[in-house]
């Protein structure tokens, strides 16, 4: 029971949000998480490798529960007040949960159980069916979420883990005609969608900017422009981890970049946060630090090297690690697995 409730962590650290509200749930909702997360490492032992899967199914369920409740919350609103919930960063409030990282919580549960559904014995008959259910389930809240980064990874990750399960049945040739048909009916639902089309259709568009002066106006280039302008004022050193944010709020005013001043936006490029903080040597040896797992379980360590895709990509829309929230998602998977492929590793 303690194992389950560790490895729910990441989503039992939002009930007590729920009931205290904004702005104090909002609080505990980003900083409550890193103090439950040391308990997941306590519990990790010799024989985790075995206690992998009930844990694996344990935040499977309890992401069909956030689901389900978020969906009859949101069915509720619609019904006593009319009030459409069912989008972005409505459907993901009733649990206080930001709708990048919902939808990235989401991925993670789909991602998980197609790797664990190509492991022999590893999940009955029953746990393959509700897992489709599930996986659809959470395909539809990952398009409403409307996180354009984890469509991204969406599109990426999920055709590329479905391809062989689907080819052993179907062939090569069904397969690929049946996910380009698969991928032109999500982009059509994607359009269908009034938030989401609005959220596509900004991709493409320019911020309005009062400044005449500004030299690039879409909202999201502006703050990598803004970084990387600072990175190559001091490729070496950086201009300091703790002087990161004034310095990127002094460089949107010197380069008349009003949205991001006023909305104090990092750089939501992980990467380039790092560069402009540190320097280029310490993003080559952390992301050296993440690649050196050569040894482990080889049965485990699909897990690992999928998920530390899905973030590595992730961080090239959103500094994760710049907040207590993405510190703990990520720290606490990439640390279980980490640690279970050591633990493998000296158990040889």
């Amino acid at each position: 029971m303690l194992e389950i409730l560790a490895f729910s962590t990441p989503l039992l650290i939002y009930f007590p949000a729920l009931f205290l509200g904004e702005p104090i749930g909002g609080k505990v909702e980003t900083k409550m998480g890193l103090f439950f997360l040391p308990f997941v490492f306590v519990l990790v032992d010799w024989s985790i490798k075995e206690r992998l899967l009930p844990l694996l199914k344990a935040y499977f369920l309890g992401l069909i529960g956030a689901c389900l409740y978020t969906l009859v919350a949101a069915s509720y609103t619609w019904i006593i007040s009319g009030e459409q919930n069912f989008f972005y960063s409505k459907l993901g409030s009733f649990l206080h949960f930001h709708p990048t990282y919902f939808s990235l919580y989401l991925l993670i549960g789909v991602v998980l159980f197609l790797l664990a559904y190509r492991k022999e014995d590893w999940l009955t008959k029953l746990e393959k069916q509700i897992g489709w259910l599930a996986v659809a389930l959470f395909t539809v809240f990952i398009l409403l979420l409307s996180s354009r980064s984890q469509w991204i990874n969406y599109f990426l990750f999920v055709p590329i883990l479905l391809y062989p399960l689907v080819k052993d049945k179907l062939g090569t040739f069904k397969t690929i005609g049946l996910g380009l048909v698969g991928g032109v009916l999500l982009v059509i639902l994607l359009f269908q969608i009034p938030s989401t089309r609005k959220r596509l259709v900004d991709v493409f568009q320019s911020t309005p900017t009062t400044s005449s002066t500004a030299k690039i106006s879409n909202v999201r280039f502006q703050t990598w422009d803004a970084s990387w302008t600072l990175f190559k004022a001091q490729p070496w050193t950086g201009v300091g981890v703790a002087n990161l944010q004034a310095e990127q709020l002094d460089m949107y005013k010197q380069l008349d970049y009003d949205r991001p001043l006023k909305e104090r936006y990092n750089a939501h490029n992980q990467y380039l946060d790092l560069l402009a903080g540190a320097g280029w040597i310490p993003l080559f040896f952390w992301l050296f630090c993440l690649f050196w797992q050569t040894n482990g379980s080889r049965e485990l360590k699909p897990f690992y090297w999928t998920l530390l895709a899905l973030f590595l990509v992730s961080f090239l829309t959103e500094s994760m690690l710049e907040t207590a929230r993405g510190v703990m998602v990520f720290a606490f998977f990439m640390g279980l697995f980490l640690i279970i492929n050591k633990k493998a590793s000296d158990a040889v």
